[in-house]
C-alpha cells in the first residue's frame, strides 16, 4: 500500500512546522512524520524577491523514541533564533533503528520526500540526535553508496566532495553522540530511556539505572543483546561507520556532556578521536580536515538535554558554527569564480 501526501484543509503551524507538508512512505501503517517548516515562506514574504532563497537548510534526526515535540523545538532554534529559512525534521521509526532492512527501506523513502537543494551554494546541515539519529544518517549514507554502484540509481550521482543531486552534506551537528560501539549498558539505557521514559513509564533515571539494578534484567539483556548483535548489529556498525568516514572532511560540530547517562562522554570522545585518526590517515583535506572537527563539552547536561539545559551556551556554539560555515561558502564561491 502507498501512502500518498495528505495536507489537512486548513495546513496549521505547529511552533515552525508546518503539518501540510506531512509526507507519507510506503509502510503498513502511517510511518513517523518528515516535517517541514514555513519559514521559507514567511521569510519571502518579508524580503525582495532576490533576496528570497535561503542559503541555508538544517535537517534534524530525531533520537530512538523521539516524538515531534521533542526534534521541533531545534528546528524552532534554527528558525527563531539563527535565522535558518528551511528546516526539516525527521523521526526515525524504532524499528528502522533496530533493523537494518527497515532502516534501508525507511531511508528510502526519506529520500523520495525530501526535497532537493536550492542551487548549487545552498549549505544543507544535518543535525543528528543521539546513537538512533546517527545510526539512521549512517542507513542514508550505505543507500547513497549502493545506489552509486549500481549507476547512480535515483539520479544519485555523488560529487567529489560528497554532494548529490538528493542530498548534500554542507555540515553535521552531532548531539549527544554518537559512539564506535554500544555496550550491552549503554544500549539497555537508550532503549529503556526511549521506549518507555517519553510514556512516562519510567524515568530517565530509572531506565538508566535497571541495568545495574536488576541481575534478572542485565542476565536476560546481556543474552538478548549478544545474539542481536551477532545477528545485525555487529555488521551493521561497521558498515555504518565506514560510510561515514568515507564522507570526508565534512565540517562537524560534536556537543556532549561528561554527566550524559545513556552514552558516557569518554565513548563520545573516543569516537571524535577516531574521527580525526581517519581523517588524517586519508589525508583527505590536509591539516583542514583535522580541524574540521569541532566539539563542545559540558559538565552537566542530560542526554539529548543540552538545548534544555544550557540553552544560552547551546545557541551560542550554533551560531559560531553556523557563521564559520558561511564564511568558509563564501571563500570557496569567490575561489571558483
Amino acid at each position: 500500500r502507498r501512502w500518498a501526501p495528505t495536507p489537512p484543509a486548513s495546513p496549521s503551524r505547529h511552533h515552525g512546522i508546518a503539518h501540510a507538508a506531512v509526507l507519507w512512505r510506503r509502510h503498513p501503517r502511517p510511518p513517523p512524520r518528515l516535517l517541514a517548516s514555513t519559514a521559507a515562506s514567511r521569510s519571502s514574504e518579508a524580503r525582495p524577491a532576490e533576496e528570497a532563497e535561503a542559503t541555508v537548510t538544517v535537517i534534524t534526526l530525531g533520537w530512538f523514541g523521539s516524538q515531534e515535540r521533542h526534534v521541533r523545538k531545534y528546528a524552532n532554534l534554527w528558525e527563531d533564533r539563527l535565522g535558518v529559512s528551511r528546516t526539516f525534521t525527521f523521526r526515525p521509526s524504532i524499528p528502522a533503528v533496530f533493523f537494518p532492512k527497515l532502516g534501508q527501506r525507511e531511508a528510502r523513502a526519506f529520500m523520495d520526500a525530501v526535497p532537493q537543494p536550492r542551487g548549487h551554494g545552498e549549505l544543507v546541515v544535518w543535525h543528528v540526535l543521539s546513537q538512533g539519529g546517527f545510526t539512521f544518517f549512517g542507513t542514508l549514507l550505505l543507500l547513497l553508496e549502493s545506489q552509486r554502484r549500481v549507476g547512480g540509481g535515483g539520479g544519485a550521482e555523488v560529487d567529489e566532495v560528497g554532494n548529490t543531486k538528493q542530498l548534500r552534506f554542507s555540515a553535521l551537528v552531532m548531539d549527544s553522540g554518537p559512539c564506535l560501539e554500544l555496550t550491552p549498558r549503554d544500549a539497555s539505557a537508550g532503549t529503556m530511556s526511549g521506549l518507555f521514559s517519553g510514556l512516562g513509564i519510567l524515568t530517565e533515571d530509572q531506565a538508566t539505572q535497571l541495568y545495574a539494578t536488576s541481575g534478572a534484567f542485565k542476565w536476560g539483556w546481556t543474552g538478548l543483546w549478544s545474539l542481536y548483535k551477532s545477528l545485525w548489529y555487529n555488521n551493521w556498525r561497521e558498515e555504518i561507520l565506514w560510510a561515514f568516514w568515507r564522507l570526508g572532511p565534512v565540517p562537524q560540530l560534536y556537543l556532549y556532556s561528561a554527566e550524559d547517562k545513556i552514552i558516557s562522554c569518554e565513548n563520545i570522545e573516543a569516537f571524535i578521536a577516531k574521527q580525526r585518526e581517519m581523517l588524517a590517515r586519508e589525508g583527505r583535506g590536509g591539516g583542514e580536515a583535522v580541524s574540521a572537527v569541532s566539539t563542545r563539552r559540558w559538565e552537566t547536561g542530560r542526554h539529548v538535554n543540552l538545548l534544555r539545559d544550557h540553552p544560552a551556551e547551546y545557541e551560542a556554539a550554533l551560531a559560531t558554527f553556523l557563521d564559520d560555515l558561511k564564511k568558509k561558502g563564501k571563500r570557496n564561491e569567490e575561489r571558483d569564480r
